[in-house]
């Protein structure tokens, strides 16, 4: 079984890893998008373009050469490719779905991600001298430091 869990104990996590996928693989995510995964079955935790840093297991994609060169100079597992650009890459050492077109596989799964609730939250997190009225109505998932006052 792959696990897929991103450690969330709100002391140590960031939002970044509160925010992340949950219990979502590179298999699931080429069966949502219609597409073909070669290589290893991985969890997958974030979605990010190939120009932002790399994190563990997450997922990117490229639409041409230079994007190509970028995602194999990077420290990504995982690329949404095109069929024709299969060779340029070793599934040895890294994953791809295939899909005939990259972005618009990417920027579905966003959207898919999100309306199923695979996504994370972000969870309270609350100054230890924060001052916060009774009456103050204080949403879900917001970050108040020490120090602040809500009246």
């Amino acid at each position: 079984m792959i696990t897929a869990e991103p450690a969330t104990n709100p002391g140590t996590a960031t939002a970044i890893d509160q925010l992340a996928l949950r219990d979502v693989t590179l298999a699931d995510l080429a069966r949502r998008c219609g597409g073909t995964l070669l290589g290893e079955d991985r969890p997958v935790h974030h979605l990010r373009p190939v120009s932002a840093p790399g994190r563990p297991a997450t997922l990117t994609f490229a639409t041409r050469g230079e994007f190509i060169r970028a995602f194999l100079e990077s420290e990504f597992e995982a690329a949404v490719v095109r069929a024709a650009d299969i060779g340029l890459v070793d599934t040895d050492a890294r994953s791809l779905i295939i899909h005939r077109d990259p972005s618009e596989a990417f920027f579905s799964l966003h959207i898919d991600l999100m309306r199923s609730g695979r996504y994370g939250r972000l969870l309270d997190d609350r100054g230890s001298d924060a001052d916060i009225a009774p009456s103050a109505v204080v949403h879900d998932g917001l970050r108040i430091a020490s120090g602040v006052r809500i009246n």
